[in-house]
């Protein structure tokens, strides 16, 4: 081990694994181990190996025992930002399931490679859910997430080039691995090509207590016939390890139906199913390498494991030879993946928004049950003394210094104006009894902002996501409130105020009382809506679920009415219809009116849940949103 261990500032990859098995070879691959680094976040829970790969100084982080899926992979991820800040681009290198579809010549086996790239109008990993039926509709919905960083597929499209020539050396360097530490030859070395049996979709395993090479015989008429590698006169025998580029799909449950599988595979293009990507790609910007274990149908078992995040991890080595490390130091040396750039911090917000009165929260106050004024703004328009403003709209962050009585100096990270618009609205200046000494609205990536409160030395952490813009049957609050299981209905009228969304159209749709809308040529063009706070993971996917395949999920730009004739802009997601424009009646032919949508079979029964008038109430209250 090298005594001379560079600082935290010094790593450029983040790697990170999900399970023991992929964490051993990540750490066994590198050229060089070094101890941790002194110089670490207080609010990082991870433990690292930290090394050199190639050129690279890496930091390989692992999830917790136990704890697998998209929260925990963004958990993990978010605390290694907090303690390698100029951490230039991610690695998600591990396990996966295969979607081979012999049929159209996407001959996937175990041990082969997959790489998450763009494709059409994916970035490369897609969320996906199974489906449920709502509104007679049975769909699997989507949620398609940010492509890697540009120098990380301008790497793999020279790596690929380089294979295409050469051949790939994952084989060598898994053996040269071994050859070092033979411990690992049990563990990581090739299985049996007689071990790699893809059965037909339609066969399921017929025990969960056994391994399938004890009961699901490999010589059937169950088992899709396939050349081996060798036979395959096609195939380099010397690439007995295939790379495959495309589409990741990632959920919070394990694939194991065959028949959903195949179904994506061909619809979609997926070419491997995982875990934990889709935690990973809006704020931690990574490319995902999976090694193919499995199959993604009922025929687990664990043969595969060991060898399968070898190669990935082996790609993920050779990956890096390719990239050219001066170009990545000069683009990221001052700022890290993680800042905005200095372009997009621009001017401060309109009408003194503020951070004021700020201080510890005594227990006196905790006693008579008074709480600090933790987030205050003054009125749209007015200036209260001279206040600390807070960053611009869109989400850049500022470290600000404030002074609390005690004049004890404490700094905290001041967020976009989205963040503190929905703490003020969602009372959270006016949480009693919520033991406070300071706020930190830190990871602010505008698809999601940690918020972290301290008081006694004990932790609290609050997760906010940016709020939704409806401009059709989510505009009411009793529909969001029956999609996403019984918010409370105050609560969500408290979390919505009257938006305008601009350079966007809302159409009637031929056959269908709903609306939709789709980007303009005119920036005049608007729609007014509602925007809605407060709304968390597990009701932000009942709502994607119900939105189905029809609409893309988007960010834009919207203007909140304050309600005295000024705006807050502040960044939304927003459903976006994706179909044949030829279903999008123009909107010089007919306009779409509430009215048809009111008469729904389906809106009718969500009223009479709480009574009908109520439930126009509420659309009167919050505006009637004719164009």
């Amino acid at each position: 081990m090298d005594l001379k261990i560079p600082n935290a500032e010094s790593y450029q990859v983040g790697w990170v694994c999900a399970v023991r098995i992929e964490y051993i070879v990540a750490c066994e691959l590198l050229d060089e181990e070094y101890g941790a680094p002194d110089l670490r976040s207080t609010d990082d829970n991870n433990i690292y190996t930290c090394g050199r790969m190639g050129d690279f100084n890496v930091v390989i982080a692992c999830l917790p025992k136990g704890r697998y899926g998209l929260t925990s992979a963004a958990t993990a991820a978010q605390d290694l930002r907090h303690s390698f800040p100029h951490i230039t681009f991610g690695l998600m290198v591990g396990i996966g399931g295969g979607a081979p579809l012999i049929n159209k010549d996407r001959d996937i086996r175990l041990g082969d490679v997959v790489v998450s790239t763009p494709s059409g109008r994916t970035g490369g990993v897609i969320h996906y859910e199974f489906g449920k039926t709502i509104q007679n509709k049975e769909f699997v919905p989507f949620g398609h997430l940010n492509a890697p960083p540009r120098v990380l597929l301008t790497a793999v499209q020279k790596l690929d080039t380089i294979h295409y020539r050469r051949g790939n050396r994952i084989q060598e360097t898994i053996l040269q691995m071994i050859q070092r530490n033979p411990r690992l030859k049990k563990d990581y070395s090739r299985p049996s090509p007689e071990m790699d049996i893809l059965f037909k979709t339609s066969y399921l395993h017929e025990a969960d207590s056994h391994l399938c090479v004890h009961c699901c015989s490999p010589i059937s008429d169950n088992v899709v016939p396939r050349l081996s590698r060798t036979q395959d006169l096609l195939a380099d025998q010397t690439d007995t390890i295939r790379i495959h580029y495309g589409l990741v799909a990632s959920a919070d449950r394990l694939m194991k139906d065959a028949t959903v599988r195949d179904q994506l595979a061909d619809a979609e293009g997926v070419l491997c199913f995982e875990m934990e990507a889709a935690g990973l790609m809006d704020s931690f910007p990574c490319l995902v390498i999976r090694g193919i274990c499995d199959y993604s149908d009922t025929h687990k078992n664990d043969v595969w494991q060991g060898y399968a995040a070898a190669t990935a991890a082996a790609y993920a080595k050779e990956l890096l030879a390719v990239m050219p490390k001066r170009a990545v130091i000069q683009k990221h040396s001052t700022t890290g993946l993680w800042q905005e750039p200095a372009d997009e911090q621009q001017d401060d917000l309109p009408g003194g928004w503020n951070f004021s009165g700020i201080s510890k929260y005594s227990e006196t106050q905790r006693s008579t049950g008074s709480s600090p004024g933790l987030l205050q703004r003054s009125a749209f328009g007015q200036e209260n003394g001279s206040p600390q403003r807070a960053g611009d709209a869109v989400g850049s962050a500022r470290k600000v210094e404030v002074k609390p009585p005690d004049k004890v100096p404490q700094f905290v990270f001041l967020g976009s104006g989205a963040l503190i618009y929905t703490l003020r609205r969602i009372g959270f200046d006016r949480m009693d009894g919520l033991p406070l000494s300071f706020i930190m609205a830190v990871e602010n990536r505008l698809d999601k902002v940690k918020i972290q409160t301290s008081y006694l030395g004990v932790r609290r952490d609050f997760y906010y996501h940016p709020p939704y813009f409806f401009a059709g049957s989510l505009m009411f609050p009793s529909t969001i409130r029956a999609i996403s299981s019984g918010i409370s209905l105050g609560y969500i009228v408290s979390t919505m105020a009257v938006a305008t969304l601009r350079g966007y159209k809302r159409h009637a749709v031929t056959g269908s009382p709903w609306p939709a809308f789709s980007p303009s040529d005119d920036p005049r063009d608007e729609i007014t809506g509602l925007v809605c706070f407060g709304i968390n993971s597990s009701q932000r996917q009942r709502i994607h679920d119900f939105q189905g395949g029809m609409f893309d999920l988007r960010k834009a730009i919207i203007d909140i009415d304050s309600g005295n004739g000024d705006t807050l802009p502040c960044q939304a997601e927003l459903y976006v219809w994706n179909q044949s424009p030829n279903k999008l009646i123009p909107t010089n032919l007919m306009k779409w009116s509430p009215d048809s949508m009111l008469k729904d079979d389906w809106i009718q029964d969500i009223f009479k849940e709480t009574r009908n008038e109520e439930a126009v109430l509420e659309w009167e209250k919050m505006g009637r949103y004719r164009e």
